[in-house]
C-alpha cells in the first residue's frame, strides 16, 4: 500500500477551515432565534433635532405621569396569606362545579376568593408578583387576611403552595 503525503500547508489549511466551519455552526446555533437589531439613521438640522428633543421630554413626562396615576390608584392592603384551589372536588367539594359564589365562571387570571366583610365581592386587587385579580368567589377557610388565586389546574394550585405577599385595592 503506497503511503499519500500531504503537503504541511495543505494540512494547515484543512485544519483552518474546519476550525472556521465549526465557530460558524456554533454562531448560527447561538443566535438562532434572536432578531436582529435594525438601526437607522437620519440627517436632521439643528432645529429639527431641537423640536425632537422637545417631543421626546414631552413623551416622557406624560409617562411618569401615568405611571404616577397608576402607583396613586393603588392603596396597600399589607401583607396577605395566599393560597390556590381549583374547580376539583378535592379543592371545593360539593361546589366543584366552575362557578364563583358571586355566579361567575370561575377563571384563571381574574378569579380570587376572599373575605368578602374585608374585600367585598367585585374588589380589583394587585398581587405582588401576581398581578390584577377580580373578588368573585369565597371559601370556607378563607377568613381576613388571606386570599385563595383560582388555578384551572389542580398541579398548578399545588405548585403555588402558601405564600405571604403584599397586597393594594386598585382604586
Amino acid at each position: 500500500m503506497k503511503k499519500v503525503r500531504i503537503h504541511p500547508f495543505r494540512l494547515l489549511s484543512i485544519w483552518l477551515l474546519t476550525i472556521l466551519i465549526a465557530i460558524m455552526a456554533t454562531s448560527w446555533i447561538v443566535n438562532a432565534g434572536k432578531e436582529e437589531l435594525k438601526v437607522e439613521y437620519k440627517i436632521m438640522t439643528e432645529q429639527e433635532y431641537q423640536d425632537y428633543e422637545e417631543e421626546f421630554k414631552r413623551s416622557e413626562n406624560v409617562e411618569n405621569k401615568l405611571q404616577n396615576k397608576l402607583e396613586k390608584s393603588k392603596v396597600s392592603l399589607g401583607e396577605y396569606k395566599v393560597t390556590a384551589y381549583c374547580s376539583c372536588e378535592k379543592c371545593c367539594g360539593k361546589w366543584a362545579d366552575g362557578f364563583t359564589t358571586s355566579g361567575d365562571k370561575a377563571t384563571e387570571g381574574i378569579t380570587i376568593a376572599a373575605d368578602w366583610s374585608v374585600l367585598p365581592e367585585g374588589t380589583i386587587i394587585y398581587i405582588e408578583g401576581i398581578g390584577e385579580r377580580v373578588v368573585q368567589d369565597t371559601g370556607g377557610a378563607i377568613k381576613g387576611k388571606r386570599l385563595d388565586l383560582y388555578f384551572e389546574n389542580h398541579q398548578d394550585a399545588l405548585n403555588f403552595g402558601v405564600q405571604d405577599l403584599e397586597v393594594w385595592e386598585v382604586k
